[in-house]
């Protein structure tokens, strides 16, 4: 028996609860890819303001002149690799400063479209925090705190029963989880927090049902929780729902039951989906006018459809090291690397133990595989087809032949699906299971110990030191 194996889950946690609390503490406001933007989402929907206000035909939201200006001096000080360091004088201002009673100003700010759904769990700790706080520690940072820790606690807990229930590739998810870039994220406000363990517990929940007997109720709201999430967050992640159908109908006990869940969870995708769109749609409403770059770059894009392919094929040629480094680890405003040869003995252990799960895999139908394949590439499409026009004419020229914005984190929650491609029945017919089973689960033991130490350490040098 394995000690290791057997309680692999419970080990992912303890790991990833010091290291989030490394980042938690130790990484400066605002330093996470659009935490400005994603904390004033989350305090506004603390405060009372689900959706975005209106004020002489714009929309936008109220708040404190401090919190404004504690999230816009943040979010540009620790910009590019020579800004100044974060040192304790700064962190103890933060946490105790009297907070001043200012009045509540209009403002308007970029990504403030984004559905509330997004901010569930980040929300709810800025609204425990000013519940707990003296009305005098209500500050910004404090808050800020409160939000990533409640953020990472759904992190944590989600993975950690992704990781328990699932019947293979355990290892896979628990490298994942603990790769840099993914607890990085999981330690902020952001919705990636989100993202990224409904992917992998979508992921693991599949091939559990797959191997039940029978589908409850609780599984039912589990999955359409999960679906709910990713159709109202992110839509490009939610062509994953058609990996559903590789549930076998006997699963479900009867074809009429079959038909009746699969209705249900069509059904919170699609009011997923509506929710997700409010904010947008209070946009359009009242006018609001769209850069004519965008209306030119989709013009094109609809009069040259064929054209996509090429840009995303030539997308991958020149960035492609921009994305391998973002799906590992890119710390700060994408402007702090782990250095590359780390980052390259990550990616050869991980690709070592995606093929070592995979060999463990048998089980995993064609229908699984082809049905995550389908899925990647819808989500290739259609995220490169939107930032192609919602982003690149904004920082490039028109027209171009490459596409701007993507990033290697965008992919994180997409890999358990892929690796699965490789399920295969290698150690049904070689017996090096219990031996090459128990070396791979050591070496992601240790893998992820090594590369926690590394993330907390490459924070601390990077804004402290």
């Amino acid at each position: 028996m394995n000690i290791i194996r057997d309680k692999l889950h419970n080990y992912f946690f303890s790991i990833a609860v010091i290291l989030g609390v490394v980042l938690i503490v130790f990484g400066p406001p605002m330093s996470v890819p659009d935490e400005q933007a994603h904390f004033l989402n989350a305090y506004s929907i603390a405060d009372g303001q689900i959706f975005l206000q209106k004020s002489n035909d714009q929309l936008g939201k109220y708040f404190p002149k401090n919190v404004i200006t504690f999230a816009n001096e943040n979010g540009s000080k620790f910009l590019g690799i020579d800004s100044p360091k974060y040192n304790f004088k700064d962190y103890y201002y933060n946490s105790y400063l009297i907070a001043e009673n200012e009045g509540k100003v209009f403002y308007k700010y970029f990504n403030q479209n984004i559905t509330p759904i997004s901010y569930i769990f980040s929300s709810l700790g800025i609204f425990v925090g000013k519940i707990l706080l003296p009305q005098q520690y209500e500050l910004p940072f404090n808050l800020l705190l409160f939000g990533r820790i409640f953020n990472f606690l759904f992190y944590v807990i989600t993975i950690y029963f992704a990781i328990k229930i699932t019947p293979y590739y355990k290892n896979t998810l628990f490298l994942l989880a603990l790769m840099p870039m993914s607890v990085y994220l999981g330690a902020s406000v952001s919705y990636d927090a989100l993202l990224i363990p409904s992917a992998f517990l979508l992921f693991a929940y599949i091939l559990k049902l797959r191997e039940s007997e029978s589908i409850l109720v609780k599984d039912i709201i589990i999955v359409c929780s999960i679906l709910f999430i990713l159709f109202a967050v992110k839509q490009a992640y939610a062509h994953f729902v058609l990996v559903l159908l590789a549930i076998p109908v006997k699963s479900f006990d009867n074809r009429k039951r079959y038909y009746k869940i699969i209705f249900i969870a069509g059904l919170v995708c699609i009011i997923g989906f509506a929710l997700g769109q409010i904010n947008n749609l209070l946009a359009i409403n009242i006018g609001q006018t769209v850069d004519e770059k965008i209306t030119l770059q989709q013009q094109y894009l609809n009069n040259n459809i064929g054209i996509m392919i090429p840009l995303i094929i030539r997308s991958f040629m020149k960035y492609k090291l921009f994305y391998f480094n973002g799906i590992v680890g890119v710390f700060g405003q994408l402007d702090t690397n782990i250095p590359f040869t780390l980052i390259i003995i990550f990616a050869i252990i991980l690709l070592w133990v995606i093929i070592i799960d995979s060999c463990n895999a048998a089980k995993i139908s064609i229908n699984f595989k082809l049905l995550g394949i389908i899925s990647l590439l819808i989500f290739i499409y259609f995220s490169f087809r939107a930032m192609y026009i919602n982003w690149t004419p904004l920082v490039e020229s028109l027209y171009g032949n490459t596409i701007t914005g993507i990033q290697g984190r965008y992919f994180i929650p997409t890999i358990p699906f892929v690796s699965a491609v490789f399920a295969n029945n290698f150690f049904g017919k070689y017996s090096l299971n219990n031996k090459l089973l128990l070396y791979n689960t050591n070496l992601v033991y240790y893998t992820g110990i090594l590369f926690s130490v590394v993330t907390g350490l490459t924070i601390i040098l990077r804004y402290w030191t």
